[in-house]
C-alpha cells in the first residue's frame, strides 16, 4: 500500500501481525494502548516513516523520550525504528532488521548501554558512518547488510568481542561473540525474537567491511556478506593471512572490477553478482587455486575447476570443469570459448 500514508488503529487492537506494513507509504504509526503483541518488522522498508508513537498507557512497549521507536519495554530492546529515531541511552538491544530500509537515516548513534546487535539490524540503512561501542559483546551475521553507503567503520576500544585494528574501517571478531554459551543473559531477548541460541564465530572473521575497507593482518576468514552491497568498492586484494572467503562476501558490489588472491586463501567461496568484474589474479605460490596463463579466473587446481570467471576470462586448455554459476551475471562478457578440454 505505497498510498497509505497514515492509519489509525483502533483502541481495542491487541496484535499486530509480522511485516503488516511492509513497503508501505506511511509517515508516521502510533501504537495503542491496547496492543499487547506484534509480529516481526511490522514497518519493514517504511521509506517515509518520520514519526513512531507509542500510547504512554500500554504496558508492554513504550516510544520512551519520545524516541521515535518501538521498544520492548521490560527487556529494553528496539524493535522498530525510522528515520527520525533517536535511540534511548537506555537500550540494551537493537532487534533484527529494526532499521531496514530507513530512508534519510545517514548516521545512527549507538549509545554505550547496548550490548546485543541482532541480525541486519540496519539492513539496507544509507548510513555513511558506525561506531561500536565497546559494550556490544554480540552482533549476529551481517548487521548491516546491504547499507552500501558506509564509509567509515570504527569499534571503540575495550570491546570484548570486536575491534577495527589500525583503523582498517571493518569490524573483526575475535572470537568471544557466542550466543547464551558465553552471555547467558542474552537468552530472554532470544526467546522473545524466537531466534536460536547458538552461534559462533571463529576468531579473525571480518564481519563487516565497506568502501574504504583495508583488510587487516589479524584477519583470516572473511566472512558472509561482509562486504555485499557495497557502493564504490572497485578493487579488492585479498592479503597474506586470509585462508577462508565464506560465500557471498561480496555479494552484488556493483562497482567490483578486480580481485585479488593471496597465496594463503585455500578456501574461497565465490559471490553473486559482481557484474563489472574484469580482472581476477591468484598468487602464483598459492596450493590450491591459480589464475594460470593470465586467465582473469579463479581455478581450483587440483580438479582444474574453474570456480570464477569474469568478463575478461579465457578458459584455459587444461581446465576440465566449468562451477555453477562461474559466470553468472557477468556484464559484457559477449563470446566464451569453451575448450576442447
Amino acid at each position: 500500500c505505497t498510498s497509505l500514508e497514515s492509519i489509525e488503529l483502533p483502541a481495542t487492537l491487541e496484535h499486530i501481525g509480522r511485516a503488516a506494513f511492509t513497503r508501505s507509504g506511511l509517515k508516521s504509526l502510533d501504537i495503542p494502548a491496547s496492543v499487547t503483541s506484534l509480529g516481526r518488522n511490522i514497518t519493514l522498508d517504511c521509506r517515509n516513516l518520520k514519526s513512531i508513537k507509542v500510547n504512554s498507557a500500554n504496558k508492554v512497549f513504550d516510544s520512551r523520550k519520545n524516541c521515535n521507536a518501538i521498544i520492548k519495554t521490560d527487556i529494553n530492546l528496539l524493535l522498530e525504528g525510522c528515520r527520525s529515531t533517536r535511540i534511548p541511552k537506555d537500550i540494551v538491544a537493537i532487534g533484527p532488521y529494526a532499521f531496514a530500509g530507513a530512508s534519510g537515516l545517514k548516521r545512527i548513534d549507538i549509545p554505550s548501554s547496548v550490548q546485543y546487535i541482532f541480525d541486519r539490524a540496519s539492513a539496507f540503512g544509507p548510513f555513511q558512518k558506525i561506531e561500536i561501542p565497546a559494550a556490544v559483546s554480540l552482533m549476529d551475521n551481517t548487521p548491516f547488510f546491504g547499507c552500501g553507503s558506509i564509509r567509515s567503520i570504527t569499534v571503540k576500544s575495550g570491546n570484548p568481542s570486536y575491534s577495527s585494528p589500525s583503523g582498517c574501517n571493518a569490524i573483526i571478531s575475535n572470537g568471544n561473540d557466542i550466543r547464551v554459551i558465553r552471555y547467558p543473559e542474552v537468552k530472554v531477548l532470544l526467546d522473545y525474537l524466537k531466534e536460536g541460541q547458538y552461534m559462533s564465530r571463529r576468531p579473525g572473521t571480518l564481519i563487516q567491511g565497506c568502501r574504504n575497507t583495508v583488510i587487516p593482518a589479524s584477519c583470516t576468514i572473511i566472512g558472509y556478506q561482509s562486504f555485499a552491497y557495497c557502493e564504490g568498492l572497485d578493487r579488492i586484494d585479498i592479503p597474506q593471512g586470509v585462508v577462508t572467503v565464506e560465500h557471498s562476501a561480496f555479494e552484488h558490489c556493483p562497482d567490483l572490477k578486480e580481485l585479488h588472491l593471496s597465496a594463503t586463501v585455500t578456501d574461497f567461496n565465490k559471490s553473486d553478482y559482481c557484474p563489472e568484474l574484469a580482472i581476477i589474479t591468484v598468487d602464483p605460490a598459492n596450493p590450491v587455486y591459480d589464475s594460470r596463463d593470465n586467465c582473469n579466473a579463479i581455478i581450483e587446481t587440483e580438479h582444474e575447476n574453474l570456480t570464477w570467471g569474469c568478463r575478461n576470462t579465457i578458459i584455459p586448455s587444461t581446465v576440465k570443469y566449468i562451477d555453477s554459476y562461474a559466470f553468472a551475471h557477468v556484464r559484457g562478457l559477449k563470446s566464451i570459448v569453451i575448450p576442447d578440454s
